[in-house]
């Protein structure tokens, strides 16, 4: 009896030899390609679930304007957001997003053209509005942003004294002329003794004193004169650029007149 004929050739592929083709990653997509995201990768002997991308922006507490994120502590990814209510927040993807503004504080100002810069430097980003200081998230479980301050001159320590059993409150043989901390800001006490000198965080300020977060136990050394700073600094002044533009304007015009 004869065969009948196939209209067309089975081709036989070793399981070996079998390719599938993933879902393409985002990270390897151009400027202008998407994906469904949908998680699977297909091959010639069916389907099958795979680790991919996950959804997260849907649920961040307002309208994202900057979006960042790196490893770190103990190797987690965490992702970084900017909102246009002025709020900053951080999620590794598994936590709920928390907050991470600094002092938890509310920025005005923030809007979809805000220009946010950043810099890591490991696993700690650095990031400048363009409105505040500098602000920094320490590689610390449950961190919150930490707010370079600006122009505080450290200033000697007279005294510290008890408040409460949390709270020391330190005063200064000068002043400031406006009080220099808010609360859940960082000061650094140096040159007293192991037990006062470290950085500690400030409950409140006036123009003479400081009251920061310790477990009392010492008195303060008579005859020490100890320094209290802000932890973390930067020195800017607007009007440098001003200072800077009249410099060049002067040298300029000296030139000129000597060339005249």
């Amino acid at each position: 009896m004869p065969q009948i004929k196939k209209s067309y050739e089975q081709v036989g592929v070793p399981f070996a030899k079998m390719t599938f083709s993933p879902d393409v990653p985002s990270s390897a997509l151009g400027a202008n390609e998407y994906n469904a995201g949908e998680n699977v990768e297909t091959d010639i002997r069916g389907i099958r679930s795979v680790a991919g991308d996950e959804e997260i922006l849907g649920t961040v507490p307002g309208t994202a304007t900057y979006i960042s994120g790196g490893f770190r502590r103990n190797g987690e990814f965490w992702f970084i957001v900017a909102t246009t209510e002025g709020k900053w927040w951080a999620s590794n993807g598994v936590s709920d997003w928390y907050d991470i503004t600094p002092n938890g504080a509310t920025f005005s100002g923030y809007t979809q053209d805000t220009n946010i810069t950043e810099a890591w430097n490991g696993t700690v980003p650095i990031f400048n509005d363009g409105i505040h200081p500098p602000f920094f998230l320490p590689d610390e479980a449950g961190a919150a942003m930490v707010m370079y301050k600006n122009n505080v001159i450290p200033q000697s320590i007279s005294n510290i004294i008890y408040v409460n059993p949390t709270t020391m409150q330190l005063q200064i043989s000068g002043s400031w002329t406006t009080p220099p901390f808010t609360a859940g800001d960082k000061i650094l006490i140096t040159n007293v003794n192991n037990y006062f000198n470290g950085v500690f965080t400030v409950v409140s300020s006036t123009t003479t004193t400081v009251d920061y977060l310790a477990v009392p136990g010492a008195s303060y050394p008579i005859g020490t004169t100890g320094t209290v700073s802000a932890a973390y600094t930067w020195n800017y002044n607007p009007n440098w650029k001003e200072v800077l533009k009249a410099n060049k304007d002067k040298y300029f015009s000296q030139a000129w007149a000597k060339v005249s």
